[in-house]
């Protein structure tokens, strides 16, 4: 599942995926980011990933890639998690990326809150 997460500033859009996630399910998500690029270059996105085992931030970006065509439509995307793994995992692939990426552990929620929003 996807969720939205709201409070964020405008050009942020906040996700939380949980372990029942499939890419069916940030469909109806795109309206909304493309009603933020209307008013917006650029977005930041924060994904709150929560105890999944299959996720990977590279099958976010290929669905968002096809989705929109580009993912030059992001400035900053920071990934909260609680899996060392995928912090390990985002790490050998975040210069394939023309965006900042910066991958926190739950324990650092609210320095990823910070980081996005500036």
């Amino acid at each position: 599942m996807v969720e939205a997460i709201k409070s964020f500033k405008d050009n942020i859009v906040g996700l939380r995926i949980d372990e029942n996630f499939s890419e069916g399910d940030i469909i109806p998500m795109l309206p909304i980011m493309k009603e933020k690029l209307n008013v917006h270059k650029k977005l930041n996105l924060f994904v709150e990933h929560v105890e999944m085992n299959d996720f990977t931030v590279d099958t976010l970006f290929d669905f968002l890639d096809i989705s929109f065509g580009s993912l030059a439509l992001f400035h900053k995307v920071a990934v909260v998690t609680s899996k060392d793994w995928l912090v390990e995992a985002t790490k050998l692939t975040e210069e394939n990326f023309d965006f900042e990426l910066k991958i926190f552990h739950f324990s650092e929620k609210y320095d990823a809150v910070d980081w996005i929003e500036q």
